[in-house]
């Protein structure tokens, strides 16, 4: 037992094997502390399923006490070795539907919610102009020689700059929710730039990329990813109500949390994503052997042309392919 306690503490040392493991385990402890005390108007509190308990508390904690010490300790260690094993199977488990769920919250929903789709963007779409307009007058009062900024003025322009700036401008693009607005908007923005298509770019561009910057990358994707984990096990965690109505309640708030903090962490990456195109284009450019832009003007035709090549083919004769003597 020493020994396996001492494998299981060198994996939890690793984050990803801590991002993993510790919503599992809360969710499960919450739910054993959800049975124990089975308190409040809660269903499945009595024997009789579907019987609403009373609003005194019936404790099952000194019997489930009493019966784990009347175990061979063989048994009780065998009870620990399943927890542990329930812990780290439902969380290779959940694992599978994080990306489902990071779809869910970015606002890709099922066809039966377009109806609800199109209102939502259509209310993002009349904030924004109204934001937009805000953020003009704030700038042409900044640009005044006559007029000052209030400090409030100044908070508000950098408020209103973010949400402009992390919005596509287009309603035809926009996403129902924040978070998905914030990823559109980075996988839009290398092809406004530079006219790089992200979705087909980007593997290309990932190949070339540096060790650092994929490191870079790499921890702002894993810190989105765990708070679409973490929102995942908190909506789950609403389950245990069955047994404690406060399961409901915090199982909200945790969701709640964990969206704000997968907002956050999703503009963090959106950043890094568009700071990637910024410095390492150009790498992309000399591995295809293909010509690069001469200038800022005729950048966005040559990105949508090799764009065009990498998601197309191409059997045209021109351009010509170069050999760099040197990597940009």
């Amino acid at each position: 037992m020493a020994d396996l306690l001492e494998a299981l503490g060198g994996q939890l040392i690793e984050r990803r094997a801590i991002s993993l493991l510790v919503p599992s385990l809360l969710f499960w402890a919450g739910g054993l502390g959800a049975y124990l005390s089975c308190s409040g108007w809660a269903l499945l509190c009595s024997p009789r399923l579907g019987v609403l308990c009373s609003a005194e508390s019936c404790s099952r904690w000194p019997a489930l006490r009493d019966w784990l010490a009347g175990l061979p300790t063989p048994w009780q260690w065998s009870l620990l070795g399943g927890g542990v094993l329930l812990i780290f199977v439902s969380a290779v488990v959940i694992e599978r539907f994080v990306p489902p769920a990071l779809r869910l919250l970015e606002g890709y929903w099922p066809r039966w919610l377009n109806f609800l789709q199109r209102r939502v963007i259509r209310r993002q779409t009349a904030r924004a102009d109204r934001e937009r307009r805000r953020f003009g007058e704030l700038r042409r009062k900044e640009r005044n020689p006559s007029a000052v900024l209030t400090r409030e003025e100044r908070r508000e322009m950098a408020a209103l700059d973010f949400n402009l700036m992390h919005a596509p401008s287009s309603p035809q693009l926009r996403m129902p929710t924040e978070l998905g607005n914030i990823l559109r908007t980075a996988e839009l923005r290398p092809r406004d730039k530079y006219g790089l298509n992200s979705i087909v770019c980007w593997p290309r561009l990932w190949l070339v990329l540096p060790e650092s910057a994929k490191g870079e990358l790499g921890e702002a994707r894993a810190g989105l990813d765990t708070a679409v984990r973490t929102w995942l096990w908190s909506v789950l965690f609403t389950v245990w109500a069955m047994w404690a109505w406060w399961a409901v309640p915090l199982g909200l708030l945790g969701a709640l949390f964990c969206y704000r903090w997968a907002v956050a962490a999703a503009a963090v990456y959106g950043e890094l994503l568009e700071a990637t195109y910024d410095v390492h284009r150009w790498s992309l450019y000399a591995e295809l052997h293909w010509p690069p832009p001469a200038n800022p003007a005729e950048e966005k035709k040559v990105g949508e042309a090799l764009t065009s090549y990498l998601y197309r083919g191409s059997d045209s004769p021109t351009p010509d392919f170069i050999t760099y003597t040197e990597q940009p």
